[in-house]
């Protein structure tokens, strides 16, 4: 799916700004970035969240930075787009649930299969036992 993007006229400007293009519901990651970039100069590990386009549409987005300056006044971050990575991993992971869904299916029919066959042999091992019995009996009957 594309997106329309904000081109860096309207990011330079000031028309728009992370603060705008942030759902509400990831605000709290980007406050909680500021407030570390203050206090310690560098977002220690980067963070996922989302950007919306003009168009409405969500990309996935794995954001750091760093202050450049003492003051913590000039800074630097990085936008990664990951919409792929994670339509790939969340692929990945229903792949895995529905293998494991036919390993557990397998597991059970090949448990049913063995019990199956424990059955049938005890069962062949009774007439064997059975037959060697009335071998033994005919072959004292006939001395």
């Amino acid at each position: 799916m594309s997106f329309g993007h904000f081109g860096r006229e309207e990011l330079a400007t000031g028309k728009i700004g992370w603060r705008d293009m942030t759902p509400a519901e990831y605000r709290h990651l980007d406050e909680r970035s500021m407030a570390e970039l203050k206090a310690t100069g560098v977002n220690k590990a980067p963070f996922e969240k989302e950007y919306v386009h003009k168009d409405g549409g969500r990309v996935r987005i794995m954001v750091a930075g760093a202050m450049l300056d003492e003051a913590r006044f000039n800074g630097v971050a990085f936008a990664l787009g990951i919409t792929e990575r994670k339509r790939a991993e969340e692929a990945l992971k229903r792949a895995y649930d529905e293998l494991e869904l036919r390993v557990e299916e397998c597991t059970a029919q090949l448990q049913r299969a063995y019990e199956t066959l424990q059955g049938e042999t005890a069962q062949r091992e009774r007439v064997e036992q059975q037959l060697l019995q009335a071998q033994k009996m005919e072959a004292v009957g006939t001395l």
